[in-house]
């Protein structure tokens, strides 16, 4: 995806952000993984938050070891939110994962 790519952070970001929209998309899903992993928080922000719509076992897991290894706090506080959007919907136990928070 070639405005992946871009140098401007906000193309970036507004890609992540458009994301959303694609959640049966593989190339989607890749993209947001590679936009999670940029230099710039607000784009990696985006990129959380549109992975709130991929409800896929490894998503939840990327998005678990995103929000342990996040160092800023707001882009963190988006993994941590859409990695408990993707385990609500994806599970009916949570205590195991409530667990998982209280290690933050």
């Amino acid at each position: 995806m070639l405005f992946a790519k871009d140098k401007e952070d906000y193309i970036r970001e507004l890609v992540a952000e458009l994301l959303i929209n694609f959640e049966d998309s593989d190339v989607a899903k890749k993209t947001l993984i590679s936009l999670a992993s940029d230099k710039e928080s607000m784009v990696r922000l985006e990129a959380y938050d549109s992975l709130s719509e991929f409800r896929y076992s490894d998503i939840e897991l990327f998005l678990r070891k995103a929000m342990l290894n996040e160092k800023d706090e707001l882009a963190r506080s988006y993994a941590i939110m859409s990695w408990a959007e993707i385990v609500k919907s994806t599970n009916d136990k949570f205590y195991d994962y409530i667990l998982i928070l209280n290690e933050l």
